[in-house]
């Protein structure tokens, strides 16, 4: 063969050659290619970025085979707390899911423009009370803050920050060791030095929390940590509420803690003052602030199957989709427990934890349970007059 022949058919293979290399590279790259997150932004430019993500065919991040479950876990309460407005079917999941984000932030939004007093003076927070911000959690790495709410599956999502953070390196390997030790690898806004550092993630991370109906999260927290035998718990707070609630306390009462009912565990919690609440049964507007930070996701206990999934793609944080157990595989609590705690109360001490926790019922578009609308008709009491006359959903 010629010489030239030669030079030539292997400058054409050679040509083919990087062709084909570029090629395989751009489709990596375009494969590769990071979805927008949603921004934290308000009014109509929100929600067009809404309603375009939600009529797009080709979104590729939200799983369109979600399946839905409406049922609430943990708390079984599926007469009182079925979602009304939420997706429910896996046809098409992923748009709707989208649209209910986009209701539940204009419902955040409504309720906070109505109710000034559901803000608080967030800049002496931040400057003075820095403390009062440890239920953040936040990775610079993938730029995230998560508003940490206890008796929401709290743990299982910090379980996941342990693996961001380093601490373990896969989430069955927080199992049998020490909580404290690994929770103190946590990075919270509440140990950051810097003012700007905060204001700067609060202003630029993406930012979302898990909510949960407060008549349910009080029994949980109630269950949890005084119904069974909990030492801490007994000595920090038992304690106190026989104390001031159990008529004619013997010793034992006042210097162990067990047993504290519900009726007193329910006393102190509408008696007491926000601020020395515990975190387990605080209300959540209380900690996460949702009238001053724009938060890019709500998902809820109720509907949290569809909403950990489509959260935690959206981050870019699918493989952590199976730490979560679904809500057929979590314990239960079912509505009989709820109707028999709930049904020995007071009816007036039952208003009175409303009233606590109204901001939660109002900000996070939540139903009463049907149990408490009937104890409340049969003391004449007219909740509704109470509220902002907003739709109610999941």
């Amino acid at each position: 063969m010629p010489r030239a022949v030669e030079m030539k058919r292997k400058r054409l293979i050679t040509s083919f050659g990087l062709l084909g290399v570029a090629t395989i590279l751009a489709i990596f790259v375009l494969r590769r290619k990071e979805p927008e997150h949603l921004p934290s932004r308000t009014g109509s430019e929100f929600e067009r970025v809404i309603e375009r993500e939600a009529n797009d065919p080709t979104n590729h991040y939200i799983r369109v085979d979600t399946p839905i479950n409406d049922t609430a876990p943990q708390l079984s309460l599926t007469t009182d707390h079925q979602s009304t407005d939420g997706p429910n079917s896996s046809d098409g999941s992923s748009r709707e899911w989208v649209k209910t984000q986009a209701r539940r932030l204009a419902h955040l939004r409504e309720v906070c423009s109505s109710h000034p007093e559901y803000h608080t003076n967030f800049s002496d927070v931040i400057a003075n009370h820095r403390d009062h911000l440890g239920s953040f959690i936040y990775n610079d790495t993938l730029k995230i803050v998560y508003g940490s709410l206890c008796k929401v599956q709290s743990t299982s999502w910090k379980q996941v920050f342990m693996v961001l953070d380093g601490a373990v390196q896969r989430v069955e390997d927080v199992n049998g060791k020490s909580w404290s030790s690994l929770n103190g690898n946590l990075h919270y806004l509440s140990s950051v030095e810097d003012t700007a550092g905060v204001e700067s993630r609060l202003r630029d991370y993406t930012k979302y929390l898990i909510v949960r109906e407060p008549f349910s999260r009080v029994l949980s927290g109630y269950q949890n940590k005084l119904a069974r035998r909990n030492p801490w718990f007994e000595k920090l707070v038992g304690r106190k509420i026989m104390a001031k609630f159990r008529d004619k306390p013997s010793k034992r009462d006042l210097l162990t803690g067990i047993g504290v009912t519900f009726t007193e565990f329910l006393k102190h919690i509408a008696y007491l003052d926000d601020r020395e609440i515990d975190g387990h049964w605080k209300p959540m507007y209380r900690m996460i602030y949702p009238c001053n930070i724009q938060y890019d996701y709500v998902g809820k206990q109720e509907t949290s199957d569809v909403d950990i999934e489509n959260i935690l793609g959206r981050l870019q944080m699918s493989e952590f989709i199976s730490s979560f157990p679904k809500e057929s595989e979590r314990p239960k609590t079912t509505t009989d427990l709820f109707n028999s705690c709930y049904g020995k109360i007071d009816a007036n001490l039952l208003r009175d934890i409303y009233w606590k926790f109204l901001p939660d019922i109002e900000l996070f578009g939540y139903e009463l349970p049907d149990l408490i609308k009937k104890k409340f008709s049969d003391i004449g009491f007219d909740y509704k007059s109470a509220q902002s006359n907003l739709t109610y959903f999941h």
